[in-house]
């Protein structure tokens, strides 16, 4: 499975929690080969809108973080939104 593949299955986690238009919006900048982007303004929303995570999406996150080469701020706040 590709990085936009496991990025598209973390974000379905979240229907339901997420404001919707805010999971796609971040999603669309998979289309155009930002995984990363997508990545980390996904967990910017989580974090802005106090989304509660389980241990289990904070390593999901984390772990597609590290292969993206991610270091972002937004990555390593969401400790603070598990539950």
């Amino acid at each position: 499975m590709n990085h936009a593949s496991k990025i598209l299955e973390f974000a379905d986690r979240f229907t339901g929690r997420l404001d919707s238009t805010l999971i796609i919006q971040a999603l669309d900048y998979i289309r155009y080969n930002e995984e990363a982007l997508a990545l980390e303004i996904l967990c910017e929303q989580l974090f802005e809108h106090e989304v509660s995570i389980s241990a289990d999406e904070c390593t999901i996150a984390e772990t597609l973080a590290m292969k993206l080469n991610i270091q972002s701020n937004a990555i390593k706040r969401l400790h603070e939104l598990v539950q």
